[in-house]
């Protein structure tokens, strides 16, 4: 088998089938070149390759001959014939999200899922594959047209009402009181701190607001990040059968995520594995496109383990990034005079503390340990 001499990797691995021709060209003017311009060229194509790969290598698809998605994994950043593990995503489309337009009638994250019986995990992973359509609100946060709710519910959606809107108390939202640094009039300085960040009190009634808004979502995020790090989870359903088919049934071994509507499983059927997203039979989303979906196969059950994984790790980030936005519009909205700015700053922190790995937390917490060490207010 021909392979580059620069990386060791099949060029079928690295190539699309109908652009070896255009390669081959290029490899041939690259091999005619002198010595010293030849290996800067090469210097620099490794480079430019390391770089974008430990970056995107996650959500990197090759396509071959047989116009299969395939995935491949990097094991310790080295790419050898025995590390491949090759695997099918079902069908990708490239998500595309349009502004909102006035006049259009459109429903927040929340109420969507609702209306569908779908989790609102489920929902933004399904924007992100372009399965389903979204738009966006002026404010960021993401919403969806009710005319593309009947197309997924067969029909007509609606949302169920949902509690909400109360201030939560401090403690709740991870506000501290600070005692001391008075000002002549006998007033405290920024007598509020949420993590690093100091508030003043009328600072804090935006947090306050903002913060209760997202909070039972950003606390169900931070739950389903802890799940991602588990591993031997039992189905909540304690169904360990899938019926994909009345021929295709599929053993459950694991629970990837418990939902809130409904579950994914690692599952096996003789030596493949899957996973499978099962929703709740009664949802008006699988009453009209079935009571499960594969999402992934493979032969090899930890490698599709973990690029489930990965990929559920974007989706949270993409769900912390929609309740930023939701925050965001409320602290503009209602208190714009009280440094907004500031305010979402400290709220933007939060939400990505929430879907952090714990490394990463740690780290976080020894720097800010460092930054405040021998100051006392």
């Amino acid at each position: 088998m021909t392979r580059f001499d620069i990386f060791g990797v099949p060029r079928s691995v690295v190539l699309n089938c109908e652009q070896r021709p255009a390669n081959d060209k290029m490899i041939v003017q690259l091999l005619n070149m002198n010595p010293s311009e030849r290996r800067q060229i090469v210097l620099h194509a490794v480079w430019v390759w390391s770089a974008f790969w430990l970056e995107f290598r996650p959500t990197l698809t090759v396509v071959r001959g047989n116009g299969c998605d395939r995935k491949l994994l990097w094991f310790h950043h080295r790419l050898l014939p025995s590390d491949v593990a090759e695997f099918k995503q079902k069908e990708r489309n490239i998500m595309q999200v349009a502004n909102e337009k006035p006049g259009q009638a459109a429903l927040p994250i929340d109420k969507s899922a609702s209306a569908l019986g779908l989790d609102e995990f489920s929902l933004l992973s399904r924007i992100q594959t372009g399965e389903i359509n979204a738009v966006r609100a002026r404010s960021g946060e993401m919403m969806i047209l009710e005319t593309e709710l009947e197309r997924l519910a067969g029909g007509h959606a609606t949302a169920q009402p949902r509690e909400g809107g109360a201030t939560l108390p401090d403690e709740c939202l991870g506000i501290e009181r600070r005692y001391g640094g008075l000002k002549p009039d006998g007033q405290i300085v920024l007598p509020y701190k949420v993590g690093e960040c100091r508030f003043s009190e009328d600072e804090i009634n935006g947090y306050r607001a903002a913060s209760s808004a997202i909070a039972t979502q950003l606390n169900y995020a931070k739950g389903l990040n802890r799940q991602l790090s588990s591993d031997g989870q039992l189905p909540e359903s304690c169904d360990f059968e899938i019926k994909m088919t009345e021929t295709e049934r599929w053993e459950v071994r694991s629970a990837l995520l418990n939902l809130n509507h409904g579950e994914i499983l690692l599952c096996q059927r003789g030596d493949e594995f899957a996973v499978i997203e099962r929703f709740h039979e009664d949802s008006p989303y699988a009453q009209a496109k079935g009571d499960a979906q594969m999402l992934w196969k493979g032969n090899d059950a930890q490698a599709l383990t973990e690029a489930f994984r990965d990929d559920a790790r974007l989706t949270l980030k993409f769900m912390a990034s929609n309740l930023t936005a939701k925050a965001q519009k409320i602290v503009w909205e209602q208190f714009p005079d009280h440094r907004p700015g500031h305010v979402v700053a400290a709220i933007t922190e939060q939400c990505h503390l929430a879907i952090a790995h714990e490394e990463t937390i740690s780290q976080n917490q020894r720097m800010g340990h460092r930054m405040s060490g021998g100051i006392s207010i």
